[in-house]
């Protein structure tokens, strides 16, 4: 079975025990919403998305459509998934938009945007 590591429990239970997990979630509480809006201004586009999760999916016209953008979207640096990965009736993008401060992520959320936009033309 899976274990998990000594050092990972140890960790955990600090965090537990002097409050640091709480504060943790409430900056993510305030954080959240200003990275989903940072994302969707940046992106000017259509995306489904739940704030706590920071994730979200760009739905695109089928199956083919991921097909081509999927690897343009990796290929110009961006770590998105087919959302047919997940839902094989739909095509489009899983996107993520954690790890950043909100302005950065709103950059690159345009550039993501513009990438999206001009494969469509």
């Amino acid at each position: 079975g899976y274990a998990t590591p000594t050092l990972h429990q140890a960790a955990l239970d600090a965090l537990f025990a002097h409050g640091a997990f709480d504060l943790h979630v409430d900056r993510l509480r305030i954080e959240a919403p200003a990275r989903l809006d940072a994302f969707r201004r940046g992106i000017a586009s259509d995306v489904h998305a739940d704030a706590l999760a920071f994730t979200g999916t760009i739905e695109l016209d089928g199956f083919a459509a991921e097909q081509v953008l999927l690897p343009r979207c990796q290929a110009a640096g961006f770590g998105v998934m087919g959302l047919s990965r997940y839902d094989d009736s739909r095509g489009g993008l899983v996107v993520g938009f954690a790890g950043a401060p909100a302005a950065r992520i709103e950059t690159e959320a345009a550039r993501l945007g513009a990438l999206l936009r001009g494969a469509r033309c």
